[in-house]
């Protein structure tokens, strides 16, 4: 039998009970049902049916299975078939199902949350007895507790959080049991969007150059996520996916796609980079990038160096390009010091730099090579002029060419040419065989001060400077590193300057001497570069290796074992130096004085004249001053002399 109720309220049935007996029988109501209720009795007359009113409170939702028996008191006679047959008490039993539906929810809440986000929100249920009470979550995306406490006649604060995997709309529930409480529960309307666009910081890259940025793909969700990628803009943005179509994320793991900004023209770029996948419908990044002037190209002397102008015809007609090289300034391309380029410094290679005629929206890199032979900084400047083509709308019969087009007219109203110029600074280099690599290695905790004697060579003499003496003021110099995590410790630890500076008269070639400090507080390794700066604009890098090597041993600690099994114990007496600086500033001088203080030998420590009590601990201070001399505090009594005293132009401090 399959009984129908509700949770929260009463739901009775009728039982027909029959009775086969030829007398009155009394049966005994039986159930292993905690839900249900009646009579503890039903008495039926012989040949007869009685009803029997059967209550069902349901607690908590779901499906129960049991049964209720009706069993005679007394055996009574029975009809004897056969004489081995056994007297059984009369019974009646009925198999029950019973099917809970939920009562009417305390609220319906609407709760939205983007794909591979969450959101939470906290649910108020009243349980004026208190106790625990189980909790049960119905709905993808949903996470929380399992179990909760309620204070006595108290509010139970419980916070649910919505985590979509998946976006589309769904319904899902916050059900609280317990048998004190019953059922009480909260409907929730769950609506999974598309995650918002995720904006990356802005980055600026030279022209022909490039940069990279990191897009982090985080999974949060228990799936795991094939996504496809879109470029709105492939021309100035890449991909380093390898080749890949897809991209597979790992549940509840991230990963890294790298992404590579080149601008082609000045100004700013941006892009749209789209992930999607059964999930997700589009997962959003948006990057922007500006494009400036190329600042500079280094190279060593004796070798070259490149780099790429990526230019595209931005009209939609073909064009024909004059590709040039300048040291004229258009227009204070630099802020620095003005500086002409020598020849054939800066080069373009290419056989034709006249008429290249590309097409409409097509690309090209214009190499530019720098070729340093002395340490001058170099300038130019890359001038790139198009001239549109126009195609004729009706071809001369009388053209031989496949294609009839005409150089555009530059008139008002018509094509005219364009130019772009792109700025480039020279920095040369010393010879690469020229620069040796040298070790500083000092032990942690200590100190090291060292010179270092370089020498400033160049193709062609002179270090950038033009002849004459040089002096100290001319160059300055500091320590690089270029790794990112030794940066903070190689500031912290090294310091140099520049100590001396002259010139061989015979090869004009510059010997300057660093003078540098290296106070390593732990071991290390680590590479850095000691960069020199001349006031002409030369410079040079020197690499070196810091080595900090571990402290050494102060003593050797010997401890006797007294046997197997027994612990051993030794002691440590450690010697603290007390070093001050005492100060004294006067109206127009002051004076430094530098005071030690060391403990005494123990055996010449005297006892204290007055006995002391057993529960107090002697300070330091009472331990080490002998009994037959008073301390005297010296600066009270300095306070007292007019010439020290608080309105007295002399000063004294103590500094540590």
């Amino acid at each position: 039998m399959v009984l129908h109720c509700q949770v929260g309220q009463v739901t009775r049935t009728e039982l027909r009970v029959p009775n086969f007996r030829r007398h009155k029988i009394t049966l005994q109501v039986v159930t292993d049902l905690a839900i249900a209720s009646g009579g503890t009795s039903l008495e039926i007359m012989p040949g007869r049916t009685a009803a029997y009113t059967l209550a069902m409170s349901p607690w908590k939702r779901g499906r129960t299975s049991g049964s209720v028996s009706f069993v005679a008191t007394e055996k009574g006679e029975e009809p004897v078939n056969n004489p081995g047959d056994v007297f059984r008490p009369y019974e009646v039993y009925f198999s029950l199902e019973i099917s809970s539906k939920p009562p009417s929810p305390l609220d319906i809440l609407n709760i939205q949350s983007s794909v591979l986000g969450s959101s939470m929100v906290e649910l108020a249920v009243r349980h004026p007895a208190g106790g625990e009470v189980d909790v049960a979550l119905e709905g993808e995306g949903l996470s929380g507790e399992q179990r909760a406490t309620a204070p006595p006649r108290g509010t139970l604060r419980y916070r649910v959080t919505f985590t979509p995997v998946r976006e589309g709309r769904m319904t899902g529930s916050v059900v609280f049991q317990s048998e004190s409480l019953g059922e009480l529960w909260y409907q929730l309307e769950l609506v999974a969007v598309s995650p918002p666009p995720s904006t990356l910081p802005p980055v600026h890259c030279e022209v022909g150059r490039w940069v990279r940025q990191t897009i982090v793909l985080a999974n949060p969700t228990a799936e795991s996520l094939e996504l496809k990628v879109a470029n709105s803009n492939p021309k100035n943005y890449k991909l380093e996916t390898d080749g890949r179509h897809t991209i597979l994320v790992a549940p509840q793991s991230s990963s890294m796609l790298g992404v590579r900004f080149r601008p082609s023209y000045l100004g700013d770029h941006r892009a749209r980079i789209t992930f999607s996948c059964p999930q997700i419908t589009a997962w959003c990044f948006l990057l922007s990038g500006c494009g400036f002037q190329p600042v500079s190209i280094s190279s060593v002397i004796g070798s070259h160096a490149s780099v790429n102008i990526p230019f595209s015809n931005p009209t939609e007609h073909p064009a024909l390009l004059s590709i040039s090289l300048t040291d004229e300034d258009p227009g204070g391309a630099f802020s620095g010091p003005a500086v002409k380029r020598d020849k054939q410094v800066f080069w373009v290679p290419l056989r034709r730099t006249q008429g290249l005629r590309v097409g409409a929206g097509a690309c090209l890199d214009v190499p530019v090579v720098f070729a340093p032979e002395t340490m001058k900084p170099q300038q130019a400047w890359l001038y790139i002029t198009l001239q549109p083509l126009l195609q004729s709308p009706e071809p001369s019969a009388a053209s031989h060419q496949p294609d009839s087009t005409r150089p555009a007219e530059i008139k008002e109203g018509k094509a005219a040419s364009v130019r772009w110029a792109y700025a480039f600074r020279g920095l040369p280099g010393p010879p690469s065989e020229t620069v040796p690599l040298r070790l500083v290695q000092c032990q942690a905790g200590g100190r090291l001060e060292e010179p270092l004697e370089v020498r400033l060579t160049s193709g062609r003499g002179a270090a950038g400077l033009e002849g004459g003496a040089v002096c100290v003021d001319d160059f300055q110099c500091e320590v690089r590193c270029d790794n990112e995590e030794q940066r903070p410790l190689v500031d912290e630890c090294v310091a140099v300057s520049v100590a001396a500076a002259c010139r061989d008269p015979e090869s004009g070639v510059v010997a300057l001497t660093a003078n540098l400090v290296y106070t390593p507080r732990g071991p290390h390794r680590c590479s850095v570069f000691l960069a020199v700066r001349c006031v002409s604009g030369a410079h040079w890098t020197f690499p070196l290796t810091l080595v900090a090597t571990k402290m050494g041993v102060d003593d050797d600690i010997a401890v006797t074992a007294a046997g197997p099994g027994i612990s051993s114990t030794a002691g440590l007496h450690l010697h603290n130096p007390i070093r001050d600086l005492v100060l004294v500033q006067g109206a127009d001088k002051r004076w430094t004085y530098e005071t030690q203080g060391t403990l005494p030998e123990p055996g010449q420590v005297s006892p204290p004249r007055s006995p002391v009590s057993a529960n107090r601990n002697l300070t330091a201070q009472e331990a080490i001053s002998p009994a037959n001399k008073r301390t005297r505090n010296y600066v009270t009594r300095n306070l007292r002399l007019p010439a020290l005293a608080n309105s007295s132009p002399s000063k004294v401090t103590f500094q540590r």
